[in-house]
């Protein structure tokens, strides 16, 4: 399985975490359903954990240096 997030999923974290904006902007200034904010937003959350679990050793080594 590919863990890398997905271009939609990147840009949607993106605008959420770091830019602050709120589903229901993100899904007006997109022209998509905050569902769909919310579900692509669950799914990138879900990859990035997968992604942390089997590779964390490589942060955690870059942390350590």
């Amino acid at each position: 399985m590919n863990e890398e997030l997905t271009d939609r999923q990147r840009e949607l974290i993106d605008l959420y975490y770091l830019e602050q904006m709120s589903m229901t902007e993100i899904a007006q200034s997109l022209g998509i359903s905050p569902s769909t904010v919310s579900r692509t937003l669950k799914r990138g959350r879900g990859r990035l954990k997968k992604y942390i679990k089997y590779n964390g050793r490589y942060f955690a080594e870059a942390l350590s240096e």
